[in-house]
């Protein structure tokens, strides 16, 4: 069943003819005509997520895709959107310096994943400065994935695309420590099993993959990971899991060392 937790990725794998139900339902959809943008924007967004880049109420958008089923509509109801910023109030950061701007537009007509590349953009801004991002749609799941790194954001429409601000506050001194690329090279790390991410592999088997791999571990013990690009939706979740994770980007490979974490210890036992 469709809800409005479901990645607009799993929606077309599953439904390839729901494709026209979305581009009917707004112009914003519009860009999914194109097949390489169709390749990286559904696997950033959920439903929710993109029915609040259209302006559309997630109920209105989770309605016609389940009618298009044959679903009762009916089920969708009682989701309210959330995550877009179109249409909110500047901040009163917004006349901030811009410390770099990112047009993500050329990468995404590749069909290239712009996480890394933004990513590497984010951690040199200063304190208290911004950079601006342009992108063909609003970037809703960035919000959450460098607001977890001090960011602030705003976003307006300009023209053809989206203009995103990203504020660092003032508090705000860097990455946290695991987030950083390792001090050594990953030539000299330890660890007690290996897993390579083929280019091939489609979302979501590469995360299964490594979680799979994580299972056969003892607490304490350490995976390498091969990918081929930051997998920004697992480094998220195993940090949600607790895990401990360095990651050192070498050319067009990205090398991922997970530590499992180690269990919990009850403060007290019970008689």
């Amino acid at each position: 069943m469709i809800t409005a937790q479901t990645r607009i990725s799993e929606v077309l794998q599953q439904h390839p003819e729901l494709l026209p139900v979305l581009i009917s339902a707004s112009p914003a959809f519009e860009k999914l005509k194109n097949p390489m943008l169709r390749k990286v924007m559904p696997k950033l967004v959920t439903v929710q997520q993109a029915a609040g880049m259209a302006g559309l109420p997630v109920d209105d958008l989770l309605g016609k895709l389940l009618a298009a089923l044959g679903h009762d509509a009916s089920e969708s109801q009682g989701v309210s959107v959330s995550g877009s910023l179109l249409g909110t109030p500047a901040p009163v950061w917004v006349d901030a310096v811009v410390a770099a701007e990112l047009d993500v537009q050329p990468l995404l007509q590749r069909g290239e994943e712009p996480f890394s590349q933004i990513q590497k953009v984010a951690a040199a801004v200063p304190a208290g400065q911004k950079f601006l991002l342009l992108a063909p749609f609003e970037p809703v799941p960035l919000y959450q994935a460098l607001g977890k790194k001090g960011f602030a954001a705003w976003c307006e429409h300009a023209g053809e695309f989206f203009r995103v601000h990203f504020y660092r506050g003032a508090a705000v001194q860097g990455f946290p420590e695991q987030e950083k690329p390792s001090s050594g090279s990953p030539a000299n790390w330890t660890f007690n099993l290996e897993v390579t991410i083929p280019e091939t592999l489609e979302p979501p088997e590469p995360m299964m993959r490594v979680l799979g791999a994580l299972d056969q571990l003892q607490p304490g013990q350490a995976l390498l990971v091969h990918h081929v690009r930051r997998p920004i939706y697992l480094l998220q979740r195993l940090e949600e899991m607790g895990h401990q994770v360095e990651v050192m980007e070498e050319g067009p490979r990205v090398e991922i060392l997970i530590q499992k974490k180690p269990p919990q210890t009850s403060g007290s036992g019970t008689a």
